[in-house]
């Protein structure tokens, strides 16, 4: 069951593309250090004990244009892995975590795996240094994915 909220709806050319016409698009990982009640736990993840200083450190290193090839699964198909991260965040609400990333795209589950990746320089599991290694096409330290509760499309930006 998926939920979808629309805010504003207005015409289109008839070649308007949602997809490939947006400029920006926002994704947000929502997540608790506690257990998610049984009534959360479809929605959002979660994840022990963490450093949300070092948490912010690793997203803001995702900023900027990158070659994401070893941010991505396979069978992703595109003409280039470069994107351009605008802007990470991280901000702290009632016991919910919640991890921001706006760019102009994103590849197959780049966004599972940055938050991933992330969490583990966090968590002191991984350090900055090798995330940003990874990010340079240096060496692979990690290739697992966040899990998928928690992920949504925040906002697509025309």
């Amino acid at each position: 069951l998926t939920d979808i909220f629309f805010k504003h709806i207005s015409p289109e050319s008839d070649d308007f593309h949602a997809r490939f016409g947006a400029k920006k698009r926002i994704y947000r990982y929502v997540f608790k250090i506690q257990r998610p009640s049984v009534f959360e736990q479809r929605y959002i993840s979660y994840y022990q004990e963490f450093n949300p200083e070092l948490l912010t450190k690793a997203l803001k290193i995702f900023e900027g244009k990158h070659d994401f090839n070893f941010f991505h699964k396979t069978g992703t198909v595109t003409h280039t892995t470069v994107r351009e991260i605008y802007r990470t965040d991280h901000v702290e609400r009632n016991g919910y975590h919640f991890i921001y990333f706006q760019a102009n795209g994103f590849l197959r589950s780049q966004v599972r795996m940055m938050v991933d990746a992330a969490m583990l320089c966090a968590k002191n599991e991984m350090t900055l240094g090798q995330l940003q290694e990874q990010l340079k096409c240096q060496k692979k330290h990690t290739t697992k994915l966040a899990p998928p509760e928690g992920l949504y499309l925040a906002k697509m930006i025309y």
